[in-house]
């Protein structure tokens, strides 16, 4: 004769066995969560340096426009000065460069960006400091700044002088990132035509 009880024996054990998670159902669920952890990281990540390179490059745009605005405004010249030692740009006096306006008119690079090349019509240089001089009447010389920042990219920020009409060229990574004559001397020919256009 058999004991009754055996097949509800037999369902405890079933229940207690299934009680718990399996090894590979905790590996599963923890390689998913650091999988989602990873693309919100980029994700944010990437954000961060767009809005960053976004604040970067308005801010050096209002502080020429300003500059402009001063110098209408004052019926006296005004010197926008670039620093990239410092990676710095502010607005001076012409007659008193030492004399900066206040901190309004000036913008310091964040960290992790800088102005690696500095351009106008008569200069071409990696580094130093460049004395952009505006007139009453708005104009001044054309320039171009290239500055380098988060995610290996380079921008260059062209501003025209005759009109302060603005206009930024973001270099490809492959180019930006390459050493090679060739790729430098696309490059070159690229940014002679864009500066070309502003009308020296």
């Amino acid at each position: 004769m058999k004991p009754r009880y055996s097949s509800s024996r037999r369902l405890c054990r079933t229940d207690s066995i299934r009680s718990g998670f399996t090894l590979l159902e905790l590996l599963v669920v923890t390689t998913l969560m650091v999988l989602l952890a990873g693309v919100t990281i980029w994700t944010l990540r990437s954000e961060l340096h767009r809005t960053q390179w976004e604040t970067t490059l308005n801010s050096i745009e209002n502080l020429d426009q300003k500059c402009r605005g001063e110098a209408q405004r004052s019926g006296r010249p005004v010197i926008m000065l670039i620093d990239t030692a410092a990676g710095r740009l502010w607005q001076a006096r012409a007659d008193d460069p030492e004399q900066a306006f206040s901190a309004a008119r000036e913008v310091r690079l964040p960290s992790g960006f800088v102005i690696d090349r500095l351009r106008t019509a008569s200069v071409d240089q990696a580094a130093g400091t460049l004395a952009i001089k505006i007139e009453p009447d708005r104009r001044a010389e054309s320039y171009a700044l290239r500055i380098s920042g988060p995610g290996e990219r380079a921008v260059w920020l062209l501003t025209a002088g005759w009109t302060g009409y603005q206009e930024r060229w973001t270099e490809p990574a492959a180019e930006a990132a390459s050493g090679n004559a060739g790729d430098r001397n696309a490059k070159r020919s690229k940014m002679d035509e864009l500066f070309d256009s502003l009308g020296r």
